[in-house]
């Protein structure tokens, strides 16, 4: 598959915490990966049920509603709406507690990723879950999303 060929990658990112998500989006920024950003769970909820998207990246520990409540209410959603594919849910959380893979799978997170998160490890995350609109060493991706202000 050329790069051309490759669609672009449409990515939520959840963070309340505004250098968090400076540092997420600079990761991202070098695979021209531009995500759409929500700063709590609320805002996330509203944006799923407007757009698709390929992946989110969820934080866990949020003032509003945390990211299980969150992807639990995304899922429920999704459900209802009879959606054939629910994009993947990543936990990107910087707790060093460690989630009960119960819990993980009840809620509908699919994956755990720790931040602050390196250049690698993200890059396998999106090549695991996106493998067909990204492509780590394949250049710059067009982005669908915008990036709204840092606040």
């Amino acid at each position: 598959m050329s790069d051309s060929s490759i669609s672009p990658l449409s990515l939520l990112l959840v963070d309340d915490c505004a250098v968090q998500r400076v540092l997420t989006t600079t990761l991202l920024a070098q695979w021209g990966i531009v995500p759409l950003v929500a700063t709590g769970g609320c805002e996330a909820i509203s944006l799923e049920q407007t757009q698709d998207f390929d992946i989110i990246l969820m934080d866990i520990e949020m003032p509003d509603l945390d990211g299980f409540e969150t992807t639990r209410r995304i899922r429920e959603a999704q459900r209802l709406r009879l959606r054939p594919v629910y994009p993947p849910v990543v936990a990107y959380t910087a707790s060093t507690m460690p989630i009960a893979a119960k819990l993980l799978q009840f809620v509908g997170i699919d994956d755990v990723i720790a931040k602050p998160c390196d250049a690698g490890t993200m890059s396998r995350c999106l090549q695991r879950w996106c493998s067909d609109k990204f492509s780590p060493s394949g250049g710059p991706l067009r982005a669908l999303a915008t990036l709204s202000p840092v606040a």
